[in-house]
């Protein structure tokens, strides 16, 4: 008789979760995302070349005035796995896999806020203001990944910051083996990784000069230990067909100016949409649950910070503040 509530509640629970991806999957394949995105066909045309050559293209294949340039298909995994959907179910298996892709990511964010913060009304309740911020916004894409994988590699970092143990951090180059050969924004989940690395290391450095105030959250995790995960999460990045290429890719997207001016999704939020808003109000309440801590957490502060900085400056990365935001919030 105990446990009657227990399962009634458990049942509830299953149910308000089995909603909200339903709801999620719904509204994505009915805006039809995935076939009215007109870059979806070089996608499926680049995942064709590869399955039939069993191979990665080096030059701009589809290009007509740069067929000889090089090329670097950063999002290869994204694409074969497209040409196999669009081959066994045509039209229907683009929509398909637009569909999954949006559900994982509104499925991962649920988790790692129910991880974070052991509930799960809250966790649900974050996940729909996040993906009610970002998420219907942009077409499913490689970046799909990028979200999925950055809320597990979040997940680690935060429970390895807040536990002190380090051996969390142990998957992290298996995700960025696999994240490194699906989307090249693996480079914000290395940021991650390497701002924990950086404020752990200036904060032990610190105590050695005895400088430790008590309103500020001390470093609970081995230097040297982070400093070996990172090293190996960069030379996991490294380990697929275009080696350490990618890191000159994003080098020239860094410093790329005319596509941040002609692509709209390049461009600032500008607060022409509901969503926006959201994405605003997410940001400040998280650093109000940071803030409003009796110690500081540097390492936070700085991530909402830098993600807060990379996400106002272009529409398609809103995602990179929303997650974080969440996480923080959980």
């Amino acid at each position: 008789d105990e446990l009657r509530p227990l399962l009634r509640l458990r049942w509830l629970q299953l149910l308000t979760l089995a909603g909200l991806l339903v709801t999620v999957g719904v509204i994505a394949f009915n805006l039809k995302f995935s076939v009215l995105d007109l870059d979806i066909w070089w996608h499926l045309k680049a995942g064709d070349w590869m399955v039939q050559h069993v191979a990665v293209p080096h030059t701009g294949l589809f290009s007509w005035t740069a067929a000889d340039r090089p090329w670097v298909a950063y999002s290869w995994g994204y694409e074969v796995l497209m040409s196999r959907a669009y081959a066994w179910f045509g039209l229907l298996g683009i929509g398909l896999y637009g569909t999954l892709l949006t559900l994982g990511v509104a499925y991962f964010i649920y988790w790692m806020a129910r991880r974070l913060s052991g509930r799960f009304w809250l966790a649900c309740i974050l996940a729909i203001i996040a993906c009610s911020a970002f998420l219907f916004n942009l077409m499913p894409r490689p970046v799909f990944f990028s979200m999925m994988l950055f809320c597990v590699t979040l997940t680690l970092v935060l429970e390895a910051h807040r536990t002190g143990r380090v051996q969390l951090l142990y998957w992290l180059p298996l995700i960025f083996l696999l994240w490194a050969n699906l989307h090249i924004q693996f480079i914000y989940g290395l940021l991650a990784v390497g701002l924990l690395l950086a404020v752990n290391g200036a904060q032990r450095l610190a105590e050695r000069f005895e400088f430790a105030p008590p309103w500020l959250l001390p470093p609970n995790l081995p230097t040297a230990t982070l400093a070996a995960v990172f090293a190996a999460c960069l030379i996991a990045t490294c380990v697929g067909p275009y080696s350490y290429h990618l890191y000159q890719v994003i080098f020239q997207y860094a410093q790329a100016k005319v596509p941040y001016r002609m692509i709209r999704d390049l461009q600032p939020i500008n607060f022409r949409a509901g969503s926006h808003y959201v994405q605003l109000l997410l940001m400040a309440f998280a650093f109000f649950a940071v803030g409003r801590r009796r110690q500081v957490d540097v390492f936070k502060l700085l991530l909402l910070s830098i993600a807060g900085a990379v996400a106002f400056r272009t529409m398609r990365d809103a995602w990179f503040i929303c997650i974080p935001a969440a996480a923080c919030i959980a």
